[in-house]
């Protein structure tokens, strides 16, 4: 080329005239051409590849390229993209992502959680702020907790699932009475300056106790010894401490409560337990009075009561004592699926004299239908443990049982009250989407609306594939959370239009379940055709991936 680079023009004349090397080089036409590097100058994010792309002298009359040329790699972990594309100027970035975790629910009740429960608090999959955003390795995450004297929660992964969205407190591990804050400390495993801390704070609460009297709900007369014992009330929490009784007692004729001699009852008896005969009525007006004992138990700043009823009714004199009879107590309420066991005590002084016994069901509300006892019992009337069927009593029911014996002299009775749990109520459960694609479609299940005054309410999502034999089968476990969602292991039968029955159950306190059900469809993904089998592999390895990126390690 006449002594000029290969690249440029020659002239001619003398010495050669040599023209200016083209765009993207550098040097001259006499002392050669060379093409500049783009990436000198690290032109892109730190730690961001840089590749030089070459000027590529194009053919005459193709335009030509501009100079000098790069182009910059993806991101690291934890950026996302601002301008990190093909560009011939210095100055390509890439922002920092910002990560978000809240927390979604819990067992806590109105910012209290009940010591002797298990207790759950969960968080949202953390979320980053950028759809752009770059997150292979996924989350990290850590619990951590402490309360108001400073002490520390002991948290470890193996019983608290500490790794994970999901804290677990099994029960009485917690301090009563002290303000309890926990922390969610988020991270991208890849990079660890993109962070997000969540919180909680809840004080912690011990169960109310549990007032009982064994005897009372009774008939007697005066010459009856009443014996009533507190001692049978008990602490859920089993807290270290004694238990203190105060009994108070009144009459429902005005009167002062006295004993069989006329001696006024204390205002305050401290006794777990009292035995005692009652005045009755006097001959000349020989009415049943009814005294009503109230028991409250306290121990450390807890207090609870509870009240009872004696009917001393009057007696001929000379007669024998009329039987005394005591029901042992149970829990006030019970839940509609559960049995019933009752067992009553009977003394009498006279022991030649047969006792007949007899039990007796009274609805005590008008709303509460009549039960067939006789038909609800799995055991005789007659005897002195009465059984009823779970299912016998109506939900939302208030009974009143009553056991009579009976001599040829007297009888007496004795009654207990029974209310029957309401289970969840005024719900329904919302999936979405209505189709979906087995292990390639999220669905997203969401309970609505369920109201129970037996605080918390706990869920869990079980699908059944509708022609298919064999229970529902579970997608999660009980937990306060409302929401979830995930993938669908199976499909629905072609023959039943790919139906599947997704199954919501809602749990109280006291274990009373609820449901609801609802019905979509999933398919099995078509194979046939380029991509989709491996789409549907990719979906079944991403799935587990997704979920523990997220910190679903179960």
């Amino acid at each position: 080329n006449g002594g000029c680079d290969p690249l440029t023009t020659c002239g001619d004349g003398v010495p050669t005239v040599c023209g200016q090397c083209p765009l993207g080089y550098e040097g001259t036409g006499e002392t050669g051409c060379v093409e500049i590097d783009g990436c000198a100058g690290d032109p892109c994010f730190t730690g961001v590849a840089c590749t030089d792309v070459p000027a590529n002298f194009p053919a005459p009359g193709v335009p030509r390229n501009p100079e000098p040329r790069f182009e910059c790699g993806a991101c690291p972990e934890g950026y996302r993209d601002t301008g990190g594309i093909t560009g011939a100027a210095p100055g390509v970035t890439c922002g920092l992502c910002a990560l978000v975790v809240e927390i979604a629910s819990s067992t806590a009740v109105a910012g209290r959680a009940m010591r002797s429960q298990r207790n759950q608090i969960i968080a949202r999959p953390p979320r980053l702020d950028h759809e752009e955003c770059v997150n292979a390795l996924g989350m990290t995450f850590r619990w951590a907790g402490s309360d108001s004297a400073g002490h520390v929660l002991p948290l470890s992964n193996e019983v608290n699932k500490a790794n994970t969205l999901r804290l677990v407190m099994p029960p009485n591990t917690m301090t009563a009475f002290a303000s309890q804050t926990v922390r969610l400390q988020a991270n991208m495993l890849g990079n660890p300056d993109v962070a997000a801390e969540a919180q909680m704070s809840f004080v912690v609460a011990l169960q109310d106790l549990v007032p009982l009297i064994r005897g009372g709900g009774m008939d007697a007369t005066q010459d009856t010894q009443v014996v009533l014992d507190g001692s049978v009330s008990h602490d859920p929490d089993e807290e270290p401490g004694e238990m203190a009784y105060a009994w108070r007692c009144r009459r429902d004729d005005g009167e002062e409560c006295r004993d069989a001699s006329g001696t006024l009852l204390p205002t305050r008896l401290l006794n777990a337990s009292m035995q005692l005969r009652l005045q009755a009525a006097p001959e000349d007006n020989p009415v049943v009075l009814t005294y009503t004992f109230e028991l409250t138990v306290s121990k450390g700043a807890r207090s609870a009561a509870t009240s009872t009823t004696v009917a001393v009714h009057p007696i001929v004199p000379g007669t024998p004592v009329p039987p005394i009879v005591t029901i042992n107590p149970i829990p006030p309420k019970i839940n509609a699926n559960q049995k019933l066991v009752l067992e009553c005590v009977v003394e009498t002084t006279v022991t030649d004299d047969p006792v007949v016994m007899l039990w007796e069901l009274v609805p005590t509300t008008p709303e509460t239908p009549a039960v067939d006892l006789a038909a609800a019992a799995s055991t005789a009337l007659t005897g002195d443990t009465l059984v009823v069927r779970a299912g016998s009593l109506a939900v939302g029911g208030a009974y009143r049982f009553l056991a009579t014996a009976t001599q040829s002299h007297g009888s007496a009775s004795a009654y207990i009250d029974v209310a029957v749990n309401v289970a969840p109520e005024g719900g329904n459960v919302q999936v979405s989407p209505a189709s979906a694609v087995t292990m390639l479609t999220s669905v997203q299940v969401a309970a609505v609306d369920w109201v129970d005054e037996d605080q918390p309410l706990l869920y869990q999502v079980k699908y059944q594939v509708v022609g298919a034999p064999g229970e529902p089968a579970a997608l999660n476990e009980f937990t306060p959370s409302a929401a979830w969602a995930g993938f669908f292991p199976e499909a629905g039968l072609p023959e039943h239009g790919h139906l599947v029955t997704v199954v919501l159950l809602v749990r109280d306190a006291l274990g009373a379940v609820s449901s609801a059900a609802l019905n979509i469809t999933v398919e099995m993904p078509s194979l046939e055709g380029s991509g989709q089998q491996d789409e549907f592999v990719n979906g079944l390895l991403g799935s587990g991936e997704d979920l523990l990126k997220n910190g679903d390690a179960e």
